[in-house]
Formats: C-alpha cells, structure tokens, sequence
C-alpha cells in the first residue's frame, strides 16, 4: 500500500454504512463518503424508520437499507460505521457494536 495524497493505492475500498437518515446524514456525511467513491464503498444505511432509510439509500444510489441495526450487522460486515445519531441515541441504536468503537464526547451515549 502507498499513501498518495489522501488516497491509498493498492488498498481494497472501506466497505461503510451509515446509521441514521435524518439531516446531518444527508447534508454532510452521506455526501462526504460518497466523494470519497475511490477509497470507500457506501453499502447501507440503517434508520428506525425504514422507509426514511429507504428513500435516502434510493436518492444517494446507497444499495441497502435498513429498519434495524440488528437485522444490519446480521446480515452485512463493515470497515466503517458513520453514526448519524445524536450522542444520547448513540448506544440504543447501534446494538450490536461493540461499545468500545462508539467514538462519543458525551457522558449519556457512553454510560460515563
């Protein structure tokens, strides 16, 4: 592998998923992952409310969604979990990740 720039050459794409659909998903995150289309693959998106999910996978050419982050990782891996959520939902709604990967600053999402 060799770093080019911002860009790893010889290295496979980051298979990621995004939990959550609302604005900050739409507005910032999913469009930054999807500029970065030569290093990382944007497989699925994941939303309580799956028809949310389903739409924002349909608008942004994201291959699968999903109603529930369990049925999720059940059926896909992943490099990267970008998680849309406020921080106090962080920990409900990733079930199945293991909390030491919850990046979070705020007491309440991290039991702190």
């Amino acid at each position: 592998m060799e770093l080019v720039g911002w860009e790893c050459v010889g290295m496979e794409r980051i298979k990621a998923a995004v939990i959550g659909s609302g604005l900050i998903a739409q507005a910032r995150h999913i469009p930054a992952l999807l500029e970065m289309k030569r290093e990382v693959s944007l497989v699925a998106i994941c939303d309580k409310n799956e028809e949310l999910a389903r739409k924002t996978a349909s608008q942004f050419g994201i291959s699968k969604a999903y109603g529930s982050t369990t049925e999720m990782f059940s059926k896909e891996k992943f490099d990267l979990i970008d998680i849309c959520v406020p921080p106090s939902s962080a920990r409900r709604c990733c079930g199945g990740v293991n909390p030491a990967w919850l990046p979070c600053d705020d007491g309440e999402a991290n039991g702190t």
